[in-house]
């Protein structure tokens, strides 16, 4: 199949933002052409979701094979900060499907699957390099085929950047901005089998992971830095991310797989959890100064989605369900501007108003206490605050109580009346890792 040379959307990138974007679109009849730089499956790290993503699937009809991949339940989360192990589970919030742990290069391509079968025109191994951006007239995506020499060019109404950490047009645009409050590198890899730990906080082999499911398990370290333990089907994943210096107090003279394991070795909880695992070698990946904030969301026709608009401190598992939910608004917004044209400019808008709003609280949970005073704005969190459901609310705030990240959360409450109903429980760190 050849890239046509127009059509009414271009969707770059094909995670999990830009396969809702395109899957909506095409649901509604638009000619959407999608381009992936990577052939799927293909690796990627964020494997613990939200129970809210059950929502995105139905809308794109891949339920079904989401369960047929038989991804592990979570039941839900052990933190352990500071001296409390604390515990919090979504079917206290209203949630009663399951969130899960997924294999990411196995549940990405499932949603990408499922676009194509909504009709879109899926071409991967096709690197988007330049959107130019038109005002109200029509966009123009240039490409370059990365398995076969040659380059083009295809037209477009509209055009959703979902091409994730690279960041098609805010780097091109010159509106991506790090954020100098989550200055943190990220480091990560895989372990086979070993240890996990339960709701009850039991420790028990990966063969028990179906009759008792595991939690995500998060642990401080140091300041604000903190890891994670997620079991998936076949293997571990495990990450740490900490800021520079203390990267650098690991062993900068050290490879980069040498220092993901020393500082996995020296971390609470997690470090003795993977004491009965095998790390696979040549598993381990680094990244640095990955979170950034958004200056624009849309611009000229073109929405950005996912990471590719903004990326905070992962450590609420918010990234995929809400890169999820991002593609749907930008197809919902870009359907409304198709049916209405002399309305774009206000559905653009909307589109932003309501990302912003989110991406708002989400970096208002991340942000430790000590950061970010002199940036609070304190009316605009109230106003993002209450757009949410009481049980969200209350969901906002029993995470933020997990970790050491409340101080703002529980100013807004103050201010907003509402009753602190946390739900959480704690726990005594079992004695063989405490």
């Amino acid at each position: 199949m050849k890239i046509p040379p127009k059509c009414d959307v271009v969707v770059v990138g094909g995670g999990p933002a830009g396969s809702m974007a395109s899957g909506m679109l095409a649901k509604a009849g638009f000619d959407v052409v999608l381009l992936d730089k990577a052939r799927h499956p293909r690796p990627t790290v964020g494997e613990s979701l939200l129970p809210h993503f059950w929502n995105s699937a139905d809308l794109l009809g891949v339920t079904e094979e989401i369960e047929a991949a038989r991804f592990v339940e979570k039941a839900g989360a052990l933190v352990l900060w500071g001296d409390s192990l604390r515990r919090s589970s979504f079917k206290d919030f209203g949630h009663f499907r399951k969130p899960l742990h997924v294999d990411r290069d196995c549940f990405d391509k499932i949603l990408l699957d499922g676009t194509a079968r909504r009709g879109t025109s899926v071409f991967e191994r096709v690197q988007a390099t330049r959107v130019d951006l038109g005002g109200t007239s029509s966009k123009r995506v240039h490409y370059r085929c990365l398995d076969e020499e040659g380059e083009g060019s295809i037209e477009a109404d509209f055009v959703v950047d979902a091409s994730g950490q690279s960041a098609l047009v805010a780097r091109q645009e010159r509106f991506r901005v790090f954020d100098e409050d989550l200055r943190f590198s990220a480091a990560w890899g895989y372990y086979a089998g070993g240890e996990y730990l339960d709701f009850e906080s039991e420790i028990r082999p990966v063969s028990q992971l179906r009759d008792h499911p595991p939690v995500t398990v998060v642990t401080a370290l140091g300041d604000w830095g903190w890891a994670w333990h997620i079991p998936l089907r076949e293997t571990i994943s495990v990450g740490v991310i900490l800021t520079p210096e203390r990267w650098k107090e690991v062993g900068k003279d050290a490879d980069m797989e040498t220092r993901f394991l020393r500082a996995v070795d020296a971390s609470p909880v997690i470090g003795k959890l993977v004491g009965a695992s095998e790390f696979i070698e040549g598993s381990a990946s680094f990244m640095r100064d990955y979170a950034y904030k958004p200056v624009r969301l849309a611009v000229d026709g073109c929405y950005l989605v996912g990471d590719a608009a903004a990326f905070v401190d992962p450590i609420n598992s918010a990234g995929v369900t809400f890169g999820m939910y991002a593609g749907i608004l930008s197809a919902w917004a870009i359907e409304m501007s198709m049916k209405n044209r002399s309305r774009s400019a206000n559905y653009q808008a909307l589109f932003e108003r309501q990302y912003l709003e989110r991406l708002r609280l989400f970096r208002l949970l991340a942000v430790p206490a000590d950061r970010g005073r002199g940036e609070d704005d304190h009316e605009a969190s109230l106003k993002s605050l209450r757009a949410f459901s009481d049980n969200e609310k209350l969901l906002a705030l029993t995470t933020s109580f997990l970790t050491n990240r409340s101080e703002r959360i529980q100013r807004l409450f103050e201010d907003l009346e509402l009753n602190a109903d946390l739900r959480y429980g704690d726990f005594p760190i079992p004695g063989r890792l405490a």
